[in-house]
């Protein structure tokens, strides 16, 4: 049998978000991501900027970030491979409406032309 990510996640994405279990290793994740972020991309000198997230899941990181540094965040694109996953994502995050687009791509076949400030 081999591993086909469109079809794990398609099917995974479905119960991800209630089977999840935050715990110390999310948190250190998510205390050193905004440390690196605050001292690196997010100075006080610059109150513009656009994210791309490739594998946003149901939310978790778009909604620390956006709530993190909601001022400095000009426009932020979550892509997930799973439909369910990004429905989650939409209830989970449910501000910044305005700065905030999704879509549903695996990363093979995401195209833009636009460039973005971070991609995570």
């Amino acid at each position: 049998m081999s591993y086909n990510p469109s079809e794990y996640w398609h099917e995974r994405g479905k119960k991800y978000k209630e089977n999840f279990r935050y715990n110390k290793n999310f948190v250190l994740q998510e205390d050193l991501l905004i440390t690196y972020l605050s001292d690196n991309l997010f100075t006080s000198d610059v109150t513009t900027k656009s994210i791309l997230e490739l594998g946003c899941g149901y939310g978790r990181i778009t909604k620390l970030l956006l709530t993190k540094f909601a001022n400095m965040i000009k426009e932020y694109h979550a892509v997930d491979l799973s439909p369910h996953q990004i429905e989650n994502a939409k209830k989970y995050v449910d501000s910044n409406k305005d700065k905030l687009t999704f879509s549903v791509s695996d990363i093979q076949s995401f195209v833009t032309n636009k460039k973005y400030d971070l991609v995570i």
